[in-house]
């Protein structure tokens, strides 16, 4: 998996809030599943928070990978906040350092966008996965109005350097973004660069497709559940927040992949037999 070197994070959506929604995620797919000791990678697991997060609230086994290309980042960052766990480097050619049919469920947590070949990033996630496993990925998609890093509207959409290092400038100046220093020239220019160098947004479309071809399923079903848990944050409160029927999702989702990171389910799972007929 080729991802782009890591630098230390502006800001996306509140890092408690994110983990604790993919936690919440985890734990009720986990609980439709007959498993024991479920073992769960980390995909792109950074400083190991995520798998922390996890290991407080279910006794399932950890492991978890990160890119070798390290940026401004120490080697020893990889998995420097969970015990526990098994953490590996991604090997040279990209792949993932596990065996095939060797782990139960793979989260990650704003790790696609930053994925330059998302067709090995698939072919990765359906080696691992047991028959019948799954994987819940929180990500923004291109449909974001909001650049998740910045906090700034609209400027991921910017193909011309100079124009969207400019308009980093403005809307940091209009109060806008989550980091004053933007106003500075050089900053922006920069931050311009770490977005056209270091993220990749892909429409929904795209992914479906591509994990569609390596006999996936994918399913957007805890989306709303991230708004939601953003809105009860501002709030003040922890209110669990459930899953919400299929129709009613659907509705939700323009909204959703507009404002905020979307969650995608895949599952390793067919349950159609080629002896059934469908007529």
């Amino acid at each position: 998996m080729r991802m782009a070197q890591r630098r230390e994070p502006i800001r996306l959506i509140p890092m408690g809030v994110g983990h604790r929604h993919i936690r919440d995620v985890l734990i009720d797919e986990l609980a439709s599943r007959d498993l024991v000791r479920p073992v769960v990678l980390d995909a792109g697991c950074g400083d190991g928070r995520l798998l922390d997060v996890i290991g407080q609230s279910t006794d399932a086994q950890l492991c978890g990978f990160d890119s070798a290309e390290y940026g401004l980042q120490n080697a020893d960052f990889i998995g420097s906040l969970v015990t526990g766990a098994d953490i590996r480097h991604t090997l040279p050619d990209g792949s993932w350092p596990f065996e095939d049919e060797s782990v139960d469920a793979v989260v990650s947590h704003q790790v696609i966008e930053h994925v330059f070949d998302f067709t090995q990033f698939c072919a990765e996630n359906e080696r691992v996965l047991r028959p019948g496993g799954f994987a819940i990925h929180v990500f923004p998609t291109r449909h974001t109005i909001i650049e998740l890093h910045m906090l700034l509207p609209l400027v991921h959409r910017i193909r011309s350097h100079d124009v969207r290092a400019a308009a980093i400038r403005l809307l940091t100046r209009l109060g806008l973004g989550s980091n004053r220093e933007l106003v500075d020239r050089t900053a922006a220019a920069a931050h311009a660069d770490y977005s056209r160098t270091y993220t990749t947004y892909r429409s929904w479309r795209e992914l479906a497709t591509e994990i569609h071809r390596h006999g996936l399923r994918v399913s957007y079903r805890h989306s709303s559940r991230l708004l939601k848990r953003l809105v009860l944050n501002v709030m003040g409160t922890e209110l669990k927040v459930r899953v919400s029927h299929p129709f009613v999702e659907v509705l939700w989702f323009p909204l959703v992949r507009s404002l905020v990171s979307v969650t995608l389910v895949v599952e390793k799972q067919q349950d159609y037999r080629s002896d059934w007929k469908m007529h």
